[in-house]
């Protein structure tokens, strides 16, 4: 990752097309960016040290217990991936409706908080957290963070701006005309994906049976 994520940006995207409330599209994007600071501000208090620690607890590398992980993700990809093509058939012999996004206030926000804190799988998350941590400084920490997590949901940020301003029409009509061109393939393309990950992870456990070694370590 290089720090700048669209995902969150796209997401806002489509609760606006889904008639999302208005404050519920201003409570999302706002735990989002609260969630990323309150996380990494936490952190880089803590220490690289305490991660560190908690990492320690995880198995080894090349521990056997990793075949049953494989094993488990192979074949809860598999069930989404049959899932998936036969709601795609489905869905082709039934007429679309367009149904109105629900969900509550506190619902919305706990949702954009904790999708803020998944910032921490982003690599220049994690380089901004030890940088931060070793100002020493509360104050410092939060800034760093701040600055971080606007840089990097920009995209979201400037959505929301757009949306306040009556301006996010065109881009959404855009989206939804490129999206509707592009689907089917999209949705290949994430098939193809989701069947060479269970290949991928099958073939790491047997070669971990045969040679002791997995393939993908």
């Amino acid at each position: 990752s290089d720090g700048i994520d669209p995902f969150r940006a796209i997401l806002l995207a489509g609760a606006i097309v889904a008639g999302l409330e208005k404050s519920k599209i201003i409570g999302f994007t706002v735990a989002v960016w609260l969630g990323a600071i309150a996380t990494g501000t936490a952190l880089s208090v803590i220490g690289i040290q305490f991660i560190e620690q908690i990492k320690n607890i995880f198995p080894s590398l090349s521990s056997s217990v990793w075949i049953y992980v494989n094993v488990i993700l192979a074949v809860a990809i598999a069930i989404w991936l049959y899932r998936q093509i036969k709601h795609t058939a489905s869905d082709k012999q039934k007429p679309s409706r367009k149904r109105k996004l629900q969900g509550s206030l506190i619902a919305t926000i706990s949702f954009g908080a904790v999708f803020g804190a998944t910032s921490v799988l982003d690599p220049t998350f994690v380089a901004a957290i030890g940088v931060a941590a070793q100002t020493g400084n509360i104050v410092s920490i939060v800034a760093l963070h701040t600055i971080w997590i606007t840089i990097s949901q920009f995209m979201l940020f400037g959505l929301l701006a757009a949306y306040l301003l009556g301006k996010h029409h065109q881009l959404l009509d855009w989206s939804k005309s490129f999206w509707r061109k592009h689907k089917p393939i999209f949705m290949r393309l994430v098939h193809a994906l989701a069947f060479a990950v269970v290949i991928l992870l099958i073939a790491d456990s047997i070669v971990y049976l045969v040679s002791g070694d997995y393939l993908l370590v």
